[in-house]
């Protein structure tokens, strides 16, 4: 596609996305194509894939999209427990994960965020 069309595409080939990831997805350039349409994660599905890798480079973008204002905290809780977690192998690790990202993405809210773990 990118020599005909310069098109470049990415493919993820592992990602663990939460249950009914498929109603939030964002679609990207409506009405442009004919015969093409592209959808985007919701950034708070988009946050949580990153989840199990946890490298510095998923972090920053978590605390990116934190910054920007398109992730709320209590959405991002929230899937987590219930769309995510269910599914994970070893959740103890991404709990503290989670938590680390929630002390990290909002740390005006130190005194409420062991409300997470508490949860789990």
């Amino acid at each position: 596609m990118h020599r005909q069309h310069s098109v470049y595409l990415d493919a993820v080939t592992v990602a663990t996305p939460p249950d009914e990831y498929e109603s939030r997805l964002k679609p990207l350039f409506p009405d442009i194509w004919n015969n093409l349409s592209l959808y985007a994660l919701e950034a708070h599905d988009l946050a949580l894939t990153k989840i199990a890798r946890n490298l510095e480079r998923d972090r920053d973008d978590v605390q990116r999209l934190a910054q920007a204002g398109f992730l709320d905290r209590e959405t991002l809780c929230s899937r987590y427990l219930n769309e995510l977690r269910p599914y994970l192998v070893r959740e103890t690790s991404h709990d503290r994960t989670l938590q680390l990202w929630v002390e990290s993405c909002w740390p005006e809210s130190q005194d409420s965020a062991g409300a997470v773990t508490e949860d789990l």
